[in-house]
């Protein structure tokens, strides 16, 4: 896969191992995603918190635990359309304002 295209919207080496795990492995506890994707614990659960922020993973409570679950890999594709929105209103506010007002 190109590192650099999820890079690009805003998934790096970490996060992509473990939406890869997740893909693989369905609904896991954070243990058995940090085993299949190699990252320790407490980095995988401080991911899988940005990755829930952005809509890629869900959780659901069981018990004490937390059963995390991958969004389907379209919701990608809605995370680089966002950050393209985001980017192009970012142009137009440099073309309309900014750039006039440093003249």
């Amino acid at each position: 896969m190109d590192a650099q295209l999820f890079s690009d919207i805003g998934l790096g080496p970490r996060e992509l191992s473990i939406y890869r795990a997740l893909l693989a492995l369905g609904p896991s506890s954070i243990r058995t995603i940090a085993d299949r994707s190699g990252i320790n614990r407490g980095t995988t659960y401080e991911s899988l918190k940005q990755m829930q922020v952005q809509g890629i993973v869900t959780y659901l409570p069981k018990g004490k635990r937390r059963i995390f679950t991958a969004r389907e890999p379209e919701v990608l594709l809605d995370l680089a359309e966002e950050r393209r929105k985001r980017l192009d209103s970012a142009v137009d506010e440099l073309k309309k304002r900014l750039i006039p007002e440093l003249h």
